[in-house]
Formats: C-alpha cells, structure tokens, sequence
C-alpha cells in the first residue's frame, strides 16, 4: 500500500482486519516526512511497514521512522515508470514498499501453502541486519533480503 495518514481511522483498520483474516499479506509504506509519528496503515500490527534506505544503506533521510517500522528497502533513486510512455528514477518508501510485496510473492511462489503471518516472520527473520544490533526503530528488523527469505520459505514445505 502506498497511502498513509497519520490519524488513526477504524474504517481502515476494519478494511485491514478483514483483509488480514483473508490471509493476505499486508504491506505498506511507512512515509515520507523523516518523522517518528507513526503513519496508517503501516502503522497497524498486521501490516509490514517499509521503511526506505539509500544505496550505501543508511536510512533515507525523507524515510519515517520509529516503533512500528518491521523491515527496510531500496527505496531511493529507484527506476518507474512514468507519465506519457516515460521512466523517471523516483524515491520514497513507496518505492521501497513494492520490494517487499515482491519478495512476499516469491515466498508465496516456493511456497503456496504459507500463511500472510508466516510470510510476513519470514521477511522479517531473514532479514540483514542494519543500524545497531538487533530491531532498531530506523531499520526495522533489517534490511529484506531475498535468498535467504527464499531459503527460509523453502525449507517449511511440507
């Protein structure tokens, strides 16, 4: 999802709550105001909240932050597609939040049998560790990594 705001709606939550007992795998981006308030719907505990990181691996500078981020991406200078045929090279953590929704989808292609909640403690425990030791409010659980999440996925068919 790339959509936030940062007052809590049940409307939203109820949509979110629904769709999560559907088991689907909930992502969103975390938001581009470089501020620890926490936005919705990443915020919500059923949803992965992407956080966005440059190319040396630091938090973007415009990337949210704080309790509620679970994991990170590539989410600067990232290749789009545009208005009118183009492609432009755009930032923010809705361009990160797509990487996870894709890694989400290759998990759910090795293995078609993992809930919304096992995909989503797959990305985020085979995750790269960034930031100081451990979840941290910047980074999440890391930075996503795709082998080993794919590895991780792999290993639990049954």
């Amino acid at each position: 999802m790339s959509l936030g705001n940062y007052q809590h709606s049940s409307l939203l939550k109820g949509a979110i709550d629904y769709a999560y007992s559907k088991n689907v795998v909930l992502i969103a981006a975390a938001g581009n105001e470089n501020t620890m308030q926490p936005s919705y719907p990443a915020a919500f505990s059923k949803v992965l909240s992407v956080a966005a990181v440059s190319y040396t691996g630091q938090r973007a500078p415009f990337s949210n932050y704080g309790d509620y981020i679970d994991v990170a991406a590539p989410g600067v200078q990232i290749p789009s597609t545009y208005f009118n045929q183009q492609y432009e090279a755009l930032s923010g953590t809705s361009m990160a939040s797509p990487h996870v929704a894709g890694l989400a989808g290759l998990l759910l292609s090795v293995n078609p049998n993992l809930t919304n909640q096992e995909v989503i403690d797959i990305i985020k425990n085979s995750t790269y560790d960034l930031g100081i030791p451990g979840t941290d409010h910047e980074f999440g659980s890391g930075l996503i990594n795709v082998k080993n999440g794919l590895e991780d996925a792999q290993s639990k068919r049954q």
